[in-house]
């Protein structure tokens, strides 16, 4: 093959790629495409208007060339057809496009598909099953290069917006809504999600803040990622007694969610809303066979034995899969323990009473004693107006004053 240099060989080439100065292109961002699309060159040239990429094959003599444009003025893919193969030579060219991006992105999505959504579900996850296939989803159509608004996000995650932190006068409202991740992250960001380290800072304001009376914790949640979780649990549950701090299910309570929820001293369940989903799993991604087909074999070299288990490139061994299940296991079981604590229960009542996994609507909810009571958020924070109500210290002295004023008017009369 012919090296790469700033001059092009003197062979034909089967195919080019083009890019366009006028349209913006630097050899530096040229190149950089051509890697990101896993486009293969064997040689390179510059013209006063144009950088050109070829691929060569020494069998191919003579060629008829056709032009597909990749991006309108600003990328071409040029093809060589031999002269001896016309026939398809029109569906060639057509398919041209196909041909050059649909085998790069493949390739390209198959790596950086196992590499992050590897990481992203192998973590064990306290979340519904079906909302983290759409988080799934999501990463992909992400790193395939795709952009998503935001709100477009929102509404394909959780079917609504966030709803803002707030207060109903003395009474604070903290939403704990969509998924719960550790930390912000490019998630939290683009989909609404929750940030469990950011909840809980806000929530230790709330908790400090002498203006607030009580606090509602508005949970409209799937659950989410395990890490973190426990910490923020406990955190609630320490904080009873400083205030009253109840958990609505407004109007689902799942999993990490219920996890967190329960920590709250009083759990309500809106009338159509559901809680529960007690338990963990993690996800393993085997792209080996995808490898395959695509003509792929990556070699992992490592220290350390169990360095490279369970990565997605080959597929999963009975002793990685163990040890994946015991840190499920281990999540689990501080999931319950955590449950345990937070509705005054045992641990068996929670393991084998609870749902066992599955969320449960209201009324079940109330015989299984996962929540206390059925009610609204705003049911709720009336009557929590009510029971904190307080008189300022000018109004505790006006009303004294006027107390004053009728007993003597009262004794005048006498």
């Amino acid at each position: 093959m012919p090296k790469v240099g700033r001059e092009a060989p003197n062979e034909e080439h089967t195919q080019s790629v083009v890019f366009e100065k006028d349209a913006g292109w630097t050899e530096e961002s040229s190149k950089k495409w051509c890697e990101e699309h896993d486009y293969y060159t064997d040689g390179f040239d510059e013209t006063k208007t144009q950088y050109r990429y070829r691929q060569y094959d020494p069998d191919y003599e003579k060629f008829d060339y056709r032009k597909q444009e990749i991006e309108k003025d600003s990328i071409s893919l040029v093809l060589g057809i031999p002269k001896d193969k016309k026939q398809g030579a029109d569906d060639t060219q057509q398919g041209a496009k196909a041909t050059l991006l649909g085998k790069g992105v493949r390739k390209e999505r198959t790596m950086r598909h196992s590499y992050i959504l590897d990481a992203f579900t192998k973590t064990p996850w306290a979340i519904l099953p079906d909302k983290l296939a759409v988080l799934e989803e999501i990463v992909a159509r992400h790193v395939s290069g795709e952009k998503m608004d935001p709100e477009e996000v929102q509404m394909v995650i959780h079917g609504a917006k966030r709803p803002d932190n707030r207060k109903a006068g003395n009474i604070a409202i903290l939403p704990l809504f969509g998924t719960i991740f550790p930390r912000a992250n490019l998630m939290t960001q683009v989909s609404g999600a929750t940030s469990a380290e950011i909840f809980g800072e806000q929530f230790d304001e709330l908790v400090n803040d002498p203006e607030v009376s009580a606090i509602v914790l508005d949970v409209d949640s799937p659950g989410g990622q395990v890490a973190g979780i426990e910490e923020l649990s406990r955190k609630i549950y320490e904080a009873r007694g400083k205030k009253p701090i109840v958990a609505v299910a407004n109007h689902t309570m799942a999993s990490a969610a219920y996890w967190i929820g329960t920590s709250a001293e009083k759990v309500i369940v809106s009338p159509s809303g559901d809680v529960g989903s007690i338990g963990v799993f993690a996800a393993h991604w085997d792209e080996s066979a995808a490898l395959e087909m695509d003509g792929l074999k990556l070699t992992l070299i490592s220290e350390g034995k169990y360095k490279t288990e369970g990565n997605p490139y080959q597929p999963l061994t009975e002793e990685a899969h163990s040890a994946i299940r015991g840190l499920v296991k281990e999540a689990y079981d501080a999931f319950v323990k955590a449950v345990a604590r937070n509705r005054g229960v045992n641990i068996d009542e929670v393991r084998d009473g609870f749902g066992e996994g599955r969320v449960v609507g209201s009324s079940q909810a109330i015989k299984m004693h996962m929540a206390d009571q059925i009610g609204t958020l705003e049911d709720t924070v009336k009557h929590l107006q009510r029971e904190t109500f307080k008189l300022s210290d000018e109004d505790r002295q006006k009303a004294e004053d006027l107390r004053i004023k009728v007993n003597q008017i009262l004794e005048k009369e006498k």
